[in-house]
């Protein structure tokens, strides 16, 4: 059993720590940004002397930026790689052009230098 003192120091130490996350939150509706509280999940994590749930650690957050900024460089990558066909569509047009003209002339060369830029080979 325990004797009263550690039961004592026991309660002290549970009486200090918060129940619920000391992050301030907006309120709920259109007026909810002038009525800030604190968030009301209980409290997980203790860093640098403040107290945080689980949403609001300060290293899940930066996990979950960190995550959220790969995706979108991703589909920004992949968005820019398709638009690249479409941006120098003009250029191969003329090579086109000047390919049904002329036997003669470096346009394979370019033809090929153009083509290894929008696959991303050679810039």
């Amino acid at each position: 059993m325990k004797s009263t003192v550690e039961t004592q120091k026991a309660s002290t130490a549970d009486s200090t720590k918060p129940k619920r996350c000391s992050v301030m939150v907006p309120g709920e509706g259109s007026w909810g940004s002038f009525h800030m509280h604190n968030c009301r999940r209980p409290v997980k994590t203790e860093r640098e002397g403040k107290y945080y749930c689980t949403v609001h650690d300060p290293e899940n957050e930066k996990l979950r930026r960190e995550k959220l900024h790969a995706k979108w460089d991703a589909k920004s990558k992949a968005r820019r790689k398709a638009e690249l066909p479409r941006l120098y569509a003009h250029e191969m047009l003329a090579l086109l052009t000047e390919s049904q003209t002329s036997i003669e002339g470096d346009w394979r060369e370019r033809r090929d230098a153009l083509l290894r830029k929008i696959n991303g080979d050679g810039e």
